[in-house]
């Protein structure tokens, strides 16, 4: 059980003191059968004058703030400690009608589903497309968890635009890696 501490800082400088409204934030892991909190810690500078935490209907736990005073800094430093069991993830039954890609999502999973299905940034040499497309078989449907494995693998080893051919559609991939999805799913 291999215990892993995040550590995520975010810093706002502003030339002049400012007013800060609400802000959200999404800091907290959820945990799981495989993922359990050990510690989490949150320092915010300056002190906000309310802080409340709830889920939201994922699950996921929301934290808000707000401040009273004007600064010229906001700084978020959050530290979370995980007790991380990882699952095999090769052992996941795949629905029947879901074992080949492609495949159809159920009706009532498309309100969930369909902004991630979405294309966030534009491919306007279809580098992504390209790259996402080398996983699937030529010769008939591919099997759902060989293209996930393969996806996987390659994804943890090297940025799908790695050898893209300018600096700014690099940086706009690596930032999305939604990107993946809707290029699998786009018409060759």
């Amino acid at each position: 059980m291999p215990i892993l501490t995040a550590r995520h800082v975010t810093l706002y400088r502003y030339r002049q003191p400012v007013a800060f409204g609400e802000h959200r934030m999404m800091l907290r892991p959820r945990e799981g059968h495989d993922q359990r909190i050990v510690t989490a810690a949150l320092e915010i500078t300056p002190a906000p004058t309310e802080t409340r935490w709830l889920r939201d209907v994922f699950g996921n736990s929301i934290g808000i703030v707000r401040f009273a005073n004007r600064a010229r800094e906001l700084r978020f430093c959050s530290t979370v400690t995980l007790d991380h069991t990882p699952a095999n993830v090769l052992d996941y039954p795949i629905e029947h009608d879901a074992e080949t890609y492609p495949f159809s999502y159920d009706v009532e999973d498309m309100p969930d589903l369909a902004r991630s299905m979405e294309r966030q940034y534009l491919d306007p040499d279809r580098v992504v497309d390209r790259w996402a497309h080398a996983f699937l078989r030529q010769d008939g449907p591919t099997a759902t968890r060989d293209l996930l494995t393969r996806l996987t693998n390659r994804s943890a080893r090297a940025s799908p635009t790695s050898r893209a051919p300018n600096a700014a559609c690099r940086t706009r991939c690596r930032r999305c890696a939604k990107a993946v999805a809707p290029a699998v799913t786009a018409p060759s």
